[in-house]
């Protein structure tokens, strides 16, 4: 049993949404399909949620600043991602949401998840995940250790959130110029495969700039519609998105970070290829 679901438009960024009412929809399905240990979890992280971004509000279901933005459903995974109300920045004309992915496993006698930074750019349904080493990948063997594992994780994330949005601000400043011919050969030495590696060409090409800022972006957006390439198996769709949502943060921080040394444009550019997940 797989399920995805997709807010494919900004309706859920709108004041007025109602994302709790979006949000109880989903544990219906969830507790539907019998993932009960799994519901248990997710009712514990909306509840440590909405004390952590509403302190002086009674603990509920999920706080009015948390969005639900898409959701997929496997038999006993849920891959989840939510974007939080106040957490955003203008790029380019753009306003970017920062929130929250949580991927969460279980089996008989343990919880399995990862918490991640998620990015999303409001003008298209395109998203970004930005790993949380901090917090990342953590195994509870009872449900109270997974509410201790969740309320000591998401402080890091939080940051991280943070930390992922002045990034992208500042990689809008990163003009590519002469290392626009250079993406193909990133692409090949990524071993990104067809007809992949052309969804993130032509999304490259259709941005309306060439920063930094919109090479990422143009990851992030193939990697949606990759979702959408026709006869790609849910499974493989849903990796090798993730996979380019990855990339794009990854790529993002590591060229900055040689364009903010004031390494050459061709050390760039070999570094750039060296660049993977």
């Amino acid at each position: 049993m797989i399920e995805f679901w997709r807010n494919e438009s900004t309706l859920s960024f709108d004041p007025d949404a109602k994302a709790s009412t979006q949000i109880t929809e989903v544990l219906d399905k969830v507790k539907a399909t019998k993932m009960g240990k799994g519901a248990e979890a997710l009712v514990n992280f909306l509840r440590i949620m909405s004390l952590y971004l509403d302190p002086r509000q009674e603990p509920s279901m999920a706080s009015d600043r948390l969005l639900l933005q898409e959701y997929t459903l496997k038999t006993n995974v849920i891959d989840i991602r939510f974007i939080i109300r106040g957490m955003e920045k203008q790029i380019l004309g753009a306003i970017v949401g920062g929130g929250i992915r949580l991927w969460i496993v279980w089996e008989d006698e343990s919880i399995k998840a990862e918490l991640s930074a998620y990015y999303h750019r409001l003008v298209c349904t395109n998203g970004m995940i930005r790993k949380t080493e901090t917090a990342g990948w953590f195994e509870a063997q009872s449900l109270e250790e997974w509410v201790k594992q969740v309320e000591n994780g998401l402080p890091s994330v939080m940051s991280c959130i943070s930390a992922g949005l002045d990034t992208f601000y500042r990689s809008a400043r990163i003009r590519l110029g002469i290392l626009v011919p250079v993406i193909p050969v990133i692409l090949e030495y990524m071993d990104v495969q067809q007809p992949y590696r052309k969804l993130i060409t032509d999304s490259f090409d259709a941005e309306p700039g060439d920063t930094l800022w919109h090479l990422v972006n143009a990851f992030s957006r193939a990697a949606n519609l990759v979702m959408k390439a026709s006869g790609v198996p849910p499974d493989e769709a849903d990796q090798k998105r993730i996979q380019l949502q990855r990339a794009s943060v990854n790529i993002c921080e590591k060229v900055l970070e040689d364009f903010e040394q004031g390494k050459s444009i061709f050390e760039i550019a070999e570094n750039i290829k060296k660049i993977t997940e």
